[in-house]
């Protein structure tokens, strides 16, 4: 079994949005930063001078030049709200033209966070919708070799949650279809965060330990969400000693995507997000031993 420490250049978007580094500068501080390899979201490739089949060619040779891999595309798509605007078909065309980029980048997969259809979603053809798109989607995954991972990251909802997910992948049954749990479902409330900070605004209880080990056989890739570390370089927003040790347990492969969200303005805007994701990568690599 191989934990590899990735590092989602998310964590180090406070440069980009008020230091005006490029996406070649957030490569460099990644590489600098120690990690095996990158998440990309997807804004960075509507910017030149990488926003072309070619320019994602070079995209690919710039990452491997230092010494980095592509680990994850993030395309933010909510599925039966695409539908609803457009159709199933248009959805599907849509993804699969993702799942090609990822292919040219060299990335095995890419993370999509399902959505949940909107405001007043029927939820019977919101799941219609969901099926349908992700059915139709397993032969174009098939044929560029890359994976979509469902990004779980909420204890509510119908799509979003490790139950909804694990049900989802049950239901499509290929090998294509993956799950990306995201720390956030597990984070504890407190007095400094409570829940209603960051990726929700409903207060809920934090999923189980044991629906994280129910996803782990479907997760080769794991969003670590971090927040706010203290004086010793914990974070104890989140169970993370437990989840690490379901980790180390599960027998399986696994990449461990840093994503260092304190530095958003309802957290620590004043954090420096560098510094801070290099204390994350330390932290994680720790428990990765323990």
């Amino acid at each position: 079994m191989t934990i590899t420490i990735a590092s989602s250049l998310w964590s180090l978007q406070q440069l980009a949005l008020t230091k005006g580094a490029s996406l070649d500068d957030l490569i460099d501080i990644a590489a600098d930063i120690g990690v095996s390899a990158i998440e990309l979201n997807e804004d960075f490739l509507r910017l030149p001078p990488y926003a072309s089949i070619d320019g994602y060619r070079r995209l690919r040779n710039r990452i491997e030049s230092r010494g980095l891999s592509v680990a994850s595309i993030w395309f933010y798509t909510d599925i039966p709200a695409a539908v609803r605007l457009t159709s199933v078909e248009e959805t599907v065309h849509q993804i699969g033209n993702y799942l090609g980029i990822a292919s040219i980048l060299g990335c095995p997969r890419i993370t999509l966070p399902p959505g949940e259809g909107g405001p007043n979603a029927d939820v019977d053809l919101a799941h219609a919708a969901m099926i349908g798109v992700l059915t139709q989607l397993m032969p174009v995954a098939e044929h560029y070799k890359v994976d979509i991972g469902l990004e779980i990251g909420r204890t509510t909802g119908n799509f979003q949650t490790p139950q909804a997910a694990l049900a989802l992948v049950d239901k499509i049954a290929s090998d294509r279809l993956r799950i990306v749990p995201d720390f956030e479902a597990w984070r504890h409330a407190t007095e400094d965060l409570p829940l209603s900070h960051v990726e929700t605004t409903v207060i809920a209880e934090p999923a189980s330990l044991d629906d994280f080990r129910k996803c782990l056989p479907y997760a080769p890739l794991i969003h670590a969400k971090l927040l706010r570390l203290d004086d010793a370089g914990n974070d104890w927003h989140f169970p993370l000693e437990q989840l690490m040790a379901a980790v180390r347990e599960s027998g399986r492969d696994h990449v461990l995507d840093i994503e260092f969200e304190g530095w958003i303005p309802d957290i620590d805007p004043h954090c420096d997000s560098v510094v801070e994701t290099r204390r994350c990568v330390e932290l994680i690599r720790r428990l990765s031993h323990s």
